[in-house]
């Protein structure tokens, strides 16, 4: 449904599809192009978890799915997430 109907924003390491809703929720997709070692897949999904955790906390954004598609996460995801999703 997201995917389907979310709004799309294109950020420098990631994809973040956004569908309007009342409660906050998110996915985090890693595909195994990205790395092949679930290791380093797993370390990314939890640094992209804890930037999103912050902005749900400051914000109501709905429902979220982050696409990565590439291992360098930035620092600078966070406010990449907060400008495009305003």
């Amino acid at each position: 449904e997201v995917l389907k109907c979310g709004k799309r924003h294109k950020l420098k390491h990631c994809v973040v599809y956004q569908l309007p809703a009342e409660h906050n929720k998110y996915c985090i997709i890693i595909s195994k192009k990205i790395n092949k070692k679930a290791v380093v897949r797993n370390r990314i999904r939890r640094q992209a978890a804890m930037h999103i955790g912050e902005v749900f906390r400051k914000k109501q954004l709905g429902h979220l799915v982050v696409r990565v598609v590439n291992d360098r996460l930035s620092t600078e995801f966070k406010g990449e997430l907060l400008t495009c999703c305003a």
